[in-house]
């Protein structure tokens, strides 16, 4: 046991056993020297995705694969997320918009912005298990290449807005130097994260031949973590 553990117990045996002293806050501010984690954390995640299409978005497009940055804060159980992402495909067949052809084979892009409210079930200094649900903004654009040939697919217009259900998973790291900086640093500063999100978009209300969801896929890596704060 360290100098700082010893006086720490002495000092917690002293409030325990003399309740309402008058020495009772000089003990707890100038004696005792406890840290826990903070109430408040945050992460940066910068993430690789997948995503998969189901109803007829599956029958227009092949899977894509992308990446995707994220920004989280927590406070006690609950989260809020904002991010972005961009993912590619391919079309599986012909489409027809805006008066042309967008052929078989060509790339699509879908971007993504959304924000999420997330609920931590269970969190210790190694893992994290929450469900989110959220909403965003998604669109899809020809590749810069194909809007050239024709340029009537510079602004096709799909876009739409879309609820989201998603679980994640998240695998603490602690880097082998943390226990030498200032103990109010977090315990851990950075992250693994396993995400799953279904994805309801309305872009059947541009064509009714694109309804259908979306299911992604992301493995992330994070920098950040709940600090730490004195406990008194």
């Amino acid at each position: 046991m360290s100098h700082i553990d010893k006086i720490n117990e002495q000092a917690d045996q002293f409030l325990a056993n003399h309740p309402g002293s008058p020495y009772e806050k000089l003990v707890r501010e100038q004696i005792r020297f406890v840290v826990k984690d903070s109430h408040w954390g945050s992460y940066m995640d910068f993430g690789l995705a997948t995503v998969l299409y189901q109803g007829d978005l599956s029958r227009q497009f092949n899977p894509g694969v992308g990446v995707d940055l994220l920004f989280e804060y927590r406070h006690r159980q609950l989260m809020g997320m904002f991010g972005a992402g961009v993912l590619s495909s391919t079309l599986r067949q012909d489409f027809q918009i805006k008066n042309t052809t967008w052929k078989k084979g060509s790339g699509a892009t879908l971007g993504s912005v959304y924000l999420n409210a997330g609920f931590l079930v269970f969190e210790n200094h190694k893992w994290s298990i929450y469900p989110y649900a959220g909403v965003g903004f998604t669109g899809y654009e020809a590749v810069e290449n194909d809007t050239k040939e024709d340029e009537n697919l510079k602004k096709l217009g799909l876009n739409s807005f879309f609820t989201q259900l998603g679980v994640g998973i998240d695998l603490k790291i602690k880097s082998f130097f943390i226990d030498n900086l200032s103990p109010y640093r977090s315990s851990t500063d950075s992250r693994i994260s396993l995400r799953y999100s279904y994805r309801k978009p309305h872009f059947e209300r541009k064509d009714p031949l694109l309804s259908g969801s979306q299911h992604l896929i992301t493995l992330s890596w994070g920098l950040g973590g709940r600090g730490k704060e004195r406990d008194l």
